[in-house]
């Protein structure tokens, strides 16, 4: 299932400020997110992505925030930002 999740990384990166016109590939549904995390000097971190809906999603270890993407650092409280979402395989 991975591999579909990182098929959607390109419109994803299109639609950083609306990603929820993204289609999750887990249950077809709209209601995608995504959040970097990471050092605020380089905006180097990971990025986690997961839907709303079924609260499946990815996570992307070592990659670099756009300026224009949602991003906090690695000392931000994420409670309350990102749900509690399965790893989906």
């Amino acid at each position: 299932m991975r591999e579909k999740w990182m098929k959607i990384l390109p419109k994803l990166t299109d639609n950083l400020a609306n990603p929820q016109v993204i289609q999750c590939p887990n249950c077809g549904e709209h209601g995608v997110e995504y959040l970097y995390i990471g050092d605020e000097k380089t905006r180097i971190g990971y990025f986690q992505i997961w839907c709303n809906n079924c609260l499946k999603g990815i996570y992307i270890s070592r990659a670099k925030a756009p300026v224009n993407a949602r991003f906090v650092s690695f000392d931000h409280n994420l409670n309350g930002i990102i749900p509690k979402y399965e790893i989906d395989d």
